[in-house]
């Protein structure tokens, strides 16, 4: 064999490996942050649980000590179900923005009632509640803090040739509702 043609076959070859090593990595990479994605949700979803443990014994201290709130109290625990009942993510994030609308009428009922404002119980379990809801909002950030990793990771040159080659696509952030940007309307 000639020089040229030995030079041709290690060029053709150091091509092949690049290409391959670019491959593995592109695949390997999306895999570790789609899982980091994954992870991101299942922390959410834990604090979601914890909330629906949270919420009826919220609820329970709270008809003890108001005897006429019944249809706002019984609006939380419907709205807690439909969360706990959810199915798919998008259909988990809707009715986890509703309950935790909902749940800011029991801090609004605890103003109105001092006795109950001051109960070591209703403190309690509305600091667990608060807790959890800033465990929440951290893990959104930590979630949509993945999404963003993995998107900028599909678009930028040379990825997104790749990206477009398997067909992965971008990931969805989780993004806060209008109506929970809103001031909690709570009347009676």
């Amino acid at each position: 064999m000639s020089t040229p043609a030995i030079i041709g076959i290690v060029a053709a070859c150091l091509v092949v490996l690049i290409l391959s090593v670019w491959i593995i990595g592109f695949y390997n990479g999306v895999k570790v942050k789609e899982s980091n994605i994954e992870n991101a949700f299942a922390q959410i979803d834990v604090q979601f649980k914890r909330r629906y443990d949270l919420i009826p014994n919220l609820v329970e201290t709270v008809k003890g000590y108001t005897k006429y709130e019944s249809e706002t109290l019984t609006e939380i625990v419907r709205f807690r179900n439909a969360a706990r009942n959810a199915e798919t993510v998008g259909d988990k994030i809707a009715a986890n923005e509703k309950l935790a609308g909902a749940a800011k009428t029991i801090d609004a009922l605890a103003e109105q009632y001092p006795e109950l404002a001051a109960s070591k119980i209703f403190l309690s379990l509305s600091g667990e509640l608060s807790e959890t809801e800033t465990k929440i909002s951290h893990y959104r950030q930590f979630f949509n803090d993945g999404v963003l990793i993995f998107n900028r990771a599909i678009v930028t040159f040379p990825n997104v040739i790749l990206a477009r080659l398997f067909h992965v696509k971008k990931k969805e952030y989780l993004q806060t509702e209008v109506t929970e940007r809103e001031n909690v309307k709570v009347s009676f």
